[in-house]
């Protein structure tokens, strides 16, 4: 998720055009933090729960399927990482030239295995 939605704000304070997501209960940081830095939270911050429908929240938020996919420090919570690599398939299914950066710190033995996974479908580097 978006957390405190740093990432975005830089992507955005750069020149990208973004949308910032995290799950709905936890998006309200990621707003907050928009709006100081005067960017429209309710354009760029919206509410995806890993695993939900990807083609739906597009279709509701009249966004195109994205080119780039950056996530910074999300995979931590091992009861969250199927639904994390369906959403990360399923974002990639929108867009077959979509690149998905992720970038996080290996603590444990668990996340050293999520990323084991995503070899089978994605080129990890």
């Amino acid at each position: 998720g978006a957390g405190t939605g740093l990432l975005g704000i830089c992507c955005h304070k750069l020149g990208a055009k973004i949308v910032s997501t995290d799950h709905e209960n936890f998006l309200t940081s990621s707003e907050k933090n928009f709006a100081l830095n005067h960017i429209d939270p309710k354009k760029h911050c919206k509410a995806l729960n890993w695993g939900s429908d990807i083609r739906k929240f597009l279709d509701d938020h009249e966004l195109t399927p994205p080119h780039v996919v950056l996530g910074a420090d999300i995979v931590y919570v091992e009861e969250t990482f199927e639904l994390l690599m369906k959403t990360l398939l399923d974002i990639s299914k929108t867009n077959k030239y979509c690149k998905i950066y992720l970038a996080c710190q290996i603590r444990y033995g668990k996340d050293q295995k999520f990323i084991e996974d995503s070899k089978e479908h994605f080129q990890v580097k």
